[in-house]
C-alpha cells in the first residue's frame, strides 16, 4: 500500500497503469470500495470544469482540514492527502467545498423497514430504533448534531451524549439529550408524541411544549393538543441529598431529567442536603440556586445555566 497514492492518483486524472499497478489497484479497490467509489465520485463532479493546478495545494488542503475534527479522519483520507489536495484546491477555487466536506466528513445512512414486522436498528451513534413496517428513516450527524428525518411510526432510545439529537417528521421537531419515546407520523395530519423515559422538547411552527415520562402530545388540525398523560403507570420521582457535592447533584440530575446544567465558577465547592421532585426541572434548579445562593438562567427547556 506504500505506493497506492500515486497509482490512484494516476488513475483518477485517467493515465495508464502497468499491469502490476493494475492488480495493486484492483486489490485495494476490493477492499476499500466504498472510499474509491467517493474520491471517483469527486472526480466525475469536476469534469468539465477548468483544471487550473498552478495554485498551492498545500494551503488550498489546509483550508479543508482546518474544518475538519482531527480525531474522525478516516486512516485512509490521511494516506491519501497528496490525491485529495488537489481535488481540495480545485473545489476551493470553483466553490463546492461544502460539497466535499459533507460528501466525505458527515455520517450519513439511510434506513427502511419494508418487512411486516418490527426493525430493530442501531445508529452511528449507538442510539436504537425500534422502526415500525412502513416506516424509514434517513439519520445525519455532522457540526455537533444529530439529526434525523423520519416517515412513519418509531420508537427511540437515544443514547445520552453532549451533542443534541433532534427528530423531524412532518410538522413536527423534537429535541433530546438523551431518552426514549415514540413518534408516530403514520398519518400526516394527526402526529402523535409519547415519552417513555427522560424529557424532549416539541415544537411546530409557533408551538412549543415539554414532556416528561409518560406523557404524550398529539399534533392535529395545524396545531399541538394539550399535553395528556399516556396508557403508562408514571410515578412522580424524586431524590435525596445529604451534604452531597454539587457536582454529584448536578451530574445524577442531569442522567435522570435529560437535562444540561452549567455551573459557574465558583459554585462546585457547595454541597447540598435537600429533596429533589424531578416533575420539573425549573423548579429543581431554581431550588438549588436557593441553596447556593446564585442565579440561574433558563437557555432552553432542557440547558440551563447557574451562576454568582
Amino acid at each position: 500500500m506504500e505506493c497506492v497514492d500515486d497509482i490512484l492518483a494516476r488513475q483518477l486524472v485517467g493515465e495508464a497503469l502497468a499491469a502490476d499497478e493494475q492488480q495493486s489497484l484492483d486489490k485495494y479497490i476490493q477492499e476499500h470500495n466504498n472510499e474509491f467509489a467517493k474520491m471517483e465520485s469527486l472526480m466525475n463532479d469536476l469534469e468539465g470544469a477548468e483544471r487550473i493546478f498552478s495554485v498551492d495545494t498545500a494551503a488550498a488542503w489546509q483550508k479543508v482540514e482546518a474544518r475538519l475534527e482531527v480525531e474522525k479522519k478516516p486512516t485512509l483520507l490521511r494516506r491519501l492527502y497528496p490525491v485529495l489536495a488537489v481535488a481540495a484546491s480545485l473545489l476551493l477555487l470553483f466553490g463546492i467545498g461544502t460539497m466535499v466536506y459533507n460528501q466525505f466528513f458527515t455520517t450519513d445512512v439511510t434506513f427502511a423497514n419494508a418487512t411486516q414486522t418490527i426493525k430493530t436498528i442501531t445508529l452511528p451513534d449507538g442510539s436504537t430504533v425500534k422502526l415500525s413496517p412502513n416506516a424509514e428513516l434517513a439519520y445525519t450527524e455532522s457540526d455537533g448534531t444529530r439529526n434525523v428525518e423520519l416517515k412513519g411510526k418509531a420508537f427511540f432510545d437515544v443514547k445520552h451524549q453532549d451533542e443534541p439529537f433532534a427528530v423531524e417528521t412532518g410538522e413536527l421537531k423534537v429535541e433530546v439529550l438523551g431518552t426514549s419515546f415514540t413518534i408516530n407520523s403514520e398519518k400526516a395530519a394527526n402526529q402523535e408524541v409519547t415519552v417513555a423515559t427522560g424529557r424532549v422538547r416539541v415544537t411546530s411552527g409557533n408551538d412549543d411544549v415539554v414532556l416528561t415520562k409518560g406523557e404524550r402530545v398529539s399534533y392535529e388540525a395545524g396545531k399541538l393538543s394539550d399535553v395528556k398523560k399516556s396508557d403508562a403507570k408514571v410515578t412522580n420521582v424524586s431524590l435525596v441529598f445529604e451534604n452531597t457535592p454539587i457536582t454529584t447533584v448536578i451530574a445524577q440530575l442531569e442522567s435522570e431529567m435529560d437535562v444540561k446544567i452549567d455551573l459557574g465558577e465558583g459554585l462546585d465547592n457547595n454541597k447540598i442536603a435537600t429533596r429533589l421532585s424531578l416533575s420539573n426541572p425549573s423548579n429543581v434548579v431554581k431550588e438549588l440556586s436557593l441553596l447556593c445562593n446564585c442565579k440561574y438562567d433558563s437557555i432552553s427547556p432542557l440547558h440551563f445555566k447557574m451562576y454568582r
